[in-house]
């Protein structure tokens, strides 16, 4: 029902994660061994590392601000975000996907 408020931009965003899957096989890889993730229950908030990807999700109605694993660009997304150099700032149910740039120059992905 995609004529109904809201549906038409959650069908966009499954679209959208569906093309996120095909583009960094860093969010497909079945290995376990490869994700490293924190959280913390009382603040809402989980952070999601696989290889060069990183998700930042923030379940609390408050902001939150967390340390990134370096310098991250962003890739998606929702709700209020800013990410700088050191940390992404994520507003209350908001979620980041980004992707760790590399240290060589220029050599920052798709």
């Amino acid at each position: 029902e995609v004529q109904r408020p809201g549906h038409a931009d959650l069908l966009a965003l499954h679209a959208t994660l569906l093309e996120l899957r095909r583009t960094y096989p860093d969010l497909t890889d079945p290995r376990f061994d490869l994700a490293v993730t924190r959280s913390n229950d009382e603040d809402g908030w989980l952070l999601i590392e696989r290889g060069s990807m990183v998700i930042a999700v923030n379940f609390h109605a408050d902001g939150q601000e967390l340390e990134l694993p370096g310098t991250v660009r962003s890739v998606l997304q929702v709700g209020e975000v800013s990410v700088d150099e050191t940390a992404v700032r994520l507003g209350g149910h908001s979620a980041l996907v980004g992707q760790r740039r590399e240290s060589r120059p220029g050599a920052e992905g798709p």
